[in-house]
């Protein structure tokens, strides 16, 4: 299994607290779906990263609806969503 390095420009390292492994993941440690390495398995994650100039715009979880209208009109290119004490 491939190991991650330091990121590189535009990249983010996140460290998963927790996560929930599905059918689909399953499948892909069997080798029986093709995914590109690395990669985070599990559809449902919780974890933890470093913003950096990567990301344009920070959002509350109650900015939802404003996060997703600024990205689809392209006024935030890179939004994250973070929940309160993040």
């Amino acid at each position: 299994m491939p190991t991650c390095s330091n990121p590189g420009p535009g990249e983010v390292r996140v460290r998963l607290a927790v996560a929930g492994i599905c059918h689909s993941d399953w499948h892909m440690v069997q080798g029986e779906l093709r995914r590109d390495f690395p990669r985070i398995l599990a559809l449902y994650q919780a974890g933890k990263f470093k913003l950096d100039e990567l990301i344009s715009q920070r959002y509350r979880l109650n900015q939802v609806n404003e996060a997703n209208a600024n990205l689809l009109t392209g006024d935030a290119r890179h939004g994250v969503i973070v929940f309160d004490g993040a």
